[in-house]
């Protein structure tokens, strides 16, 4: 295996390993899409070192003309690859859904989630979202004119869901799909924009990124600080930062809550790499720590992160 293959791999496992209450059971949505096949596989390939019990749920979303020939060769497409990992498959038979919305998809997949997830008594579903679903999600609630407040967006745990691909992006997911000669299929609404969502990700922000590079994560670095400001998360500067809260974050709002606390500290001359080398201390399975960084003496406890002068 490729050291990036195995970096990409450790992203994953580190989120599973930092949850408070570990998942025994999980239930994976798996679309077919390439994000939801290479999540399947990474906990498939670690369920043993994660003492985890994957199933594999695939919802049909019905017998509209246009998408049926492709949701078709889906279903068949993840009941072959549970079929191969030796998973229990959970799907639905093709039938008329009322309602064409996103929202109405999104109730009628929920609600057959939900049943197979009581069905299969499993501790939670697993979701493929990754970076740039976040970074879309919140342009998105911004456009629909939800205000501040819905830049929360997603969590890495929310109630019986996780999503533990949240810190990476989907290059990173594609390179190491390819890599491992992963089968899957792709939406044909992701290739012709003919949705709000496909339109940001196929036209607006590679239109953006070409027009100022760097702008993608610009933008997502900016959202992912005003979301932690709107949803009250705070520190005290000379106390520090709260581990259970930084848990619940996203892969930006924490390197957004590093870098509020550094300037609340009154650090000047910091960078990514600083802010990225404190997270991976943070991400230890020890519960006590010591480091140095930028002249900062970090001390990580069960409960806080927090900094002095050295």
């Amino acid at each position: 295996m490729s050291r990036e293959d195995l970096a990409f791999e450790h992203k994953i496992l580190r989120v599973m390993k930092s949850l408070k209450t570990k998942p025994r059971r999980a239930l994976v949505a798996v679309s077919g899409g390439v994000d939801s096949i290479t999540l399947l596989h990474v906990l498939a390939r670690w369920r043993r070192g994660l003492d985890l019990d994957p199933a594999v749920a695939h919802v049909h979303h019905g017998l509209d003309p246009r998408h049926l020939e492709f949701r078709n060769a889906s279903q068949e497409l993840v009941r072959n690859v549970a079929r191969d990992l030796g998973l229990r498959f959970f799907s639905n038979d093709p039938e008329v859904v009322r309602g064409k919305s996103e929202a109405d998809l999104r109730a009628y997949r929920d609600e057959h989630l939900l049943k197979w997830r009581k069905e299969f008594q499993a501790d939670g579903v697993f979701f493929a979202h990754h970076l740039d679903d976040l970074l879309e999600t919140r342009v998105l609630r911004l456009l629909r004119g939800t205000g501040p407040e819905g830049l929360g967006a997603m969590r890495v745990r929310r109630a019986h869901k996780y999503r533990p691909m949240l810190g990476v992006s989907r290059a990173e997911i594609e390179s190491y799909a390819i890599s491992k000669n992963l089968k899957w299929i792709e939406d044909p609404s992701n290739v012709t924009g003919e949705n709000l969502r496909s339109w940001l990700r196929k036209e607006w922000i590679p239109a953006l990124e070409r027009k100022r590079s760097g702008a993608k994560k610009a933008l997502a670095r900016s959202l992912a600080t005003l979301s932690i400001a709107k949803q009250g998360w705070s520190h005290a500067d000379f106390v520090g930062l709260r581990r259970s809260e930084m848990k619940k974050a996203s892969s930006q709002e924490r390197r957004a809550l590093i870098a509020s606390y550094l300037r609340g500290l009154g650090v000047k001359n910091y960078g990514h790499t600083h802010v990225n080398e404190i997270l991976k201390r943070v991400d230890t399975r020890r519960k006590n720590l010591s480091f140095t960084i930028l002249e900062l003496e970090f001390t990580l406890t069960p409960d806080l992160l927090w900094a002095s002068r050295v």
